[in-house]
């Protein structure tokens, strides 16, 4: 299966330093339909680049490992993108954000406001689980969507829970 590796940097700005997440955060802001994150990594290695080979990658939860079912686990947003933490669950329940994940050092959960709705900061980098009160998110929010950073700068990405249609 071939995914494209296109960055919405080229689309928002001039300035592509391998990190999409301020674009696709506008991007997500401007466009009218459901958009995916996906993390890409493409190969500079050689070109007086510092090595950033295989640091970006896709978690998918399908039932097995198959063609049929990670390309639904991408029709249904199913996945999560990542350069480091792991999201080991992520929900929504009786109002409340519930997420369990690899050590990270800042969780951010945000809408399409400038402000994040949560900012999670643990200095140890021991961050493992949240459960945020989501009532207090305005009743205009499309979507909510979630970045990690653990102690060595590695994110991780959810895709947007979209709460309207």
């Amino acid at each position: 299966m071939y995914v494209e590796n296109h960055s919405l940097g080229e689309w928002f700005s001039t300035y592509n330093n391998g990190y999409s997440h301020g674009e696709y955060a506008l991007a997500l802001r401007l466009m009218d339909h459901r958009i995916r994150c996906i993390a890409a990594d493409d190969n500079h290695d050689g070109y007086d680049c510092e090595a950033d080979s295989c640091g970006g990658w896709v978690v998918f939860k399908a039932p097995e490992l198959s063609y049929e079912a990670i390309i639904k686990a991408y029709d249904d947003m199913r996945f999560y993108s990542s350069t480091g933490p792991e999201i080991k669950q992520c929900y929504i329940e009786d109002g409340v954000f519930v997420l369990d994940c690899s050590p990270v050092r800042r969780v951010h959960l945000m809408t399409q406001g400038i402000d994040p709705v949560y900012c999670g900061y643990a200095p140890e980098n021991d961050l493992t689980h949240i459960e945020i009160d989501i009532s207090e998110v305005p009743d205009t929010a499309r979507f909510l969507w979630l970045q990690l950073t653990d102690g060595g700068g590695h994110k991780a990405w959810m895709n947007p829970y979209y709460l309207k249609d």
